[in-house]
């Protein structure tokens, strides 16, 4: 067998994990925005909630099972169009992603900035998307996702 095969997987494996690495850590921006999001009182978002942290709040609806998985995103804004509004300056989102099993997904988008200025304003849902068994559901508010996700 050939020396060299076994050194360049170990070169190419090497380079794979560190740029793996590198895409797995976030920002300390991201980090922020995401943390700012997680302790954020869901009473802000949904007048009509007890004052708690979003992200107890989330995992009591959720599971104690359920996988959380938090991203910073443009809350689907940019269209890579440079000439439209928001390409210039995007919103800035902390979305929050459960998966309970069972076909059952929820994402909650929740809008805290824009990008040049990031953590800035009131902030407030953008977007709830409820997935269970491919049916999708779009409920307005917080409490509507708990009485809906309560129906199961």
């Amino acid at each position: 067998m050939n020396m060299c095969v076994p050194f360049l997987m170990s070169i190419i494996l090497t380079v794979l994990m560190q740029t793996i690495s590198v895409y797995a850590q976030l920002s300390n921006r991201d980090e922020g925005v995401i943390n700012y999001a997680r302790n954020l009182n869901v009473s802000k978002l949904d007048t009509k909630l007890q004052k708690q942290p979003f992200e107890k709040w989330f995992r009591s609806l959720v599971g104690s099972r359920a996988r959380i998985v938090w991203e910073v995103n443009d809350c689907g804004e940019q269209t890579g169009n440079p000439s439209y509004e928001n390409s210039i300056n995007p919103p800035i989102c902390a979305e929050a992603q459960a998966s309970g099993g069972g076909g059952r997904e929820i994402y909650v988008s929740i809008i805290v900035g824009t990008h040049k200025a990031g953590i800035k304003g009131m902030p407030g849902i953008w977007n709830i998307t409820m997935i269970d068994n491919s049916k999708a559901l779009y409920p307005k508010s917080l409490r509507e996702m708990k009485i809906l996700s309560q129906r199961k």
